[in-house]
């Protein structure tokens, strides 16, 4: 899983393959505490993922209409093709379908 670190949301998605699993989630969020780590434990490895900080990268999580944490977003070629908002460990499987 690769951490947002800056702004440029853009330079991240261009280095990366062309399907890409957002996570929007808060390090104060409970849910995303848990979540967030089994996400990458099922998903890991398949696709790549990349962790965005919602609290930190506010205007990127209003740029993509982000209301929950944690919320995932898979994009395919940067078009979004999935979103699931507040994720429960019981639809985690849906990524995968």
């Amino acid at each position: 899983m690769i951490t947002l670190k800056s702004n440029n949301l853009q330079s991240y998605l261009e280095a990366l393959p062309s399907k890409i699993l957002l996570i929007f989630a808060s390090p104060t969020c409970p849910a995303c505490k848990i979540v967030v780590p089994q996400v990458e434990k099922q998903v890991g490895g398949q696709i790549e993922i990349l962790y965005i900080d919602g609290d930190k990268w506010e205007n990127i999580a209003d740029e993509y209409d982000i209301e929950w944490y944690p919320t995932l977003i898979l994009l395919n070629e940067g078009k979004e093709i999935k979103r699931i908002n507040r994720v429960t460990t019981k639809i985690i499987n849906k990524i995968l379908k």
